[in-house]
């Protein structure tokens, strides 16, 4: 029960090809019109049936004005795929591009009912207003394009802009977001502090060799969190922790001057070959009250010899570890 649709679904990062388990919702069907409660849309399901009739969703797209939460990009034609931008729950993928769920729903009348059918969890770099031409359907606000300073005057916008307008008012903001920047950035407070690293990750199942994000708590003050992002080959002025931490288990002596390994958590993400979810092995080089980031791995299990020779486990790999043997 509730305000949302879950949809479930893969999305694809349409830069590198990884791909992510992310819990995605969606208002668009209004569910708790008529004490409809929230349903679940999952490619091949059932379809859900919906208070609302075929041509009322016609009606909706591509007209000028704005509803709710939603604007509207283009006209739609029944018989033809609904398209929807679930823009905030967008996300940046490990490679640094920005991923925006596309769904795509057939719906299919039966008198002042729809019934809605998941066909496809797609996504695309919307940075041309010919991409955003494909779409029906876009959340009013897109909280990760646009800080809070900024939301009336750019919700404002869009709601007096005609579909070909707030095309081009989108496809101009998603140009300045595609990739998230690789700048290093000093520590300030955080209320749930992290080092973001950025760096080389090789996919050991398949070789491929990217740039890639990836973060870590081990070197966070629980008592005072920071937020830092470093790039690989930098110094970062951190401690070591001497040993086992709220988060990490440590597996063998860090010595000076040698590199250790960190078995880091992360959200479910696979590679474009299908090796994961991802387990990133992270590689430091330990100096005197300081780290510098080597490399990063990306693994879809984690065997024995893995084991003996890093110095750090996050606990998530403790508690159901991917195990495996050769």
């Amino acid at each position: 029960m509730g305000a949302f649709d879950d949809v479930l679904g893969m999305v694809s990062c349409p830069a590198c090809g990884a791909r992510h388990d992310r819990g995605l919702q969606t208002t668009l069907f209004e569910p708790d019109y008529h004490d409809r409660p929230g349903g679940t849309f999952e490619i091949g399901g059932a379809p859900i049936r919906v208070h609302l009739s075929v041509e009322h969703f016609e009606k909706r797209a591509g007209r000028e004005g704005w509803d709710d939460d939603w604007i509207a990009l283009a006209p739609w034609q029944r018989g033809t795929p609904l398209v929807v931008i679930a823009e905030d729950q967008a996300f940046y993928c490990s490679c640094a591009a920005f991923v925006v769920p596309e769904l795509r729903f057939d719906l299919c009348a039966d008198g002042d009912h729809t019934d809605v059918r998941l066909v496809a969890v797609e996504s695309e770099l919307l940075s041309r207003e010919d991409t955003l031409a494909g779409v029906h359907f876009s959340e009013l606000i897109p909280p990760v394009l646009v800080p809070i300073a900024e939301r009336s005057p750019w919700a404002k916008a869009l709601k007096d802009a005609t579909p070909e307008e707030r095309r081009r008012i989108l496809a101009a903001k998603y140009r300045e977001h595609a990739f998230l920047p690789l700048v290093s950035e000093p520590r300030r407070p955080a209320s749930l502090g992290s080092d973001f690293l950025s760096g080389p990750m090789r996919c050991r199942a398949c070789g491929d060799r990217r740039t890639r994000f990836c973060h870590t708590s081990l070197f966070q003050d629980p008592e005072a969190p920071t937020y830092a992002q470093w790039i690989a080959s930098e110094v970062i002025p951190v401690p070591i922790p001497p040993g086992s931490t709220r988060l990490y288990h440590a597996k063998r002596p860090v010595v000076l001057g040698e590199r250790f390994g960190v078995l880091e958590a992360s959200h479910r993400w696979w590679c474009a070959c299908g090796a994961g979810p991802v387990i990133p092995l992270l590689w430091f080089a330990a100096g005197p009250e300081s780290v510098t980031l080597i490399e990063m791995e990306a693994l879809d299990h984690v065997d024995d010899e893995t084991l003996s020779r890093v110095s750090f486990v996050h606990v998530e790999h403790l508690s159901s570890p991917r195990r495996s043997s050769p």
